[in-house]
């Protein structure tokens, strides 16, 4: 029987020794925001996530998110009605073990731009409609 080595993955470096940064961003709709999230180790992105929200009935609910876990960069794409992204869980691009901040920081202006271009139609699958 042979033992399988488990791969390594990217780790950024720990929230404590990071900057942690949170924005709100104002879509053009009332009602409708992004929330992004950075972790700033030695002035690079290591972490971030890019959250698309919707306020129903006072409470605000995701509506896409494109982030970095496990190792990849992937994008979410939730649905209104169960509240879970079982409609889509696509990864972008896997983040090397070694120096992946690289690849981190390149994808945070990327996730950002592509939630801001993609809002209405993120909102329109959230909501149920294919088009």
């Amino acid at each position: 029987m042979s033992i399988v080595p488990e791969q390594r993955r990217y780790d950024p470096p720990p929230r404590e020794a990071c900057e942690e940064i949170e924005i709100p961003i104002r879509l053009p709709e009332p009602g409708n925001e992004l929330r992004v999230r950075q972790s700033i180790y030695r002035n690079r992105i290591v972490d971030f996530a890019v959250i698309q929200i919707v306020r129903v009935d006072g409470a605000w609910i995701n509506v896409a998110k494109i982030d970095c876990d496990r190792g990849v960069i992937h994008r979410h794409q939730y649905v209104r009605s169960t509240g879970e992204d079982v409609w889509d869980h696509r990864p972008l691009e896997e983040i090397p073990p070694d120096q992946g901040w690289k690849v981190v920081d390149r994808w945070f202006d990327r996730a950002l731009q592509m939630l801001e271009d993609d809002w209405e139609g993120n909102l329109r699958r959230w909501n149920g409609d294919s088009a």
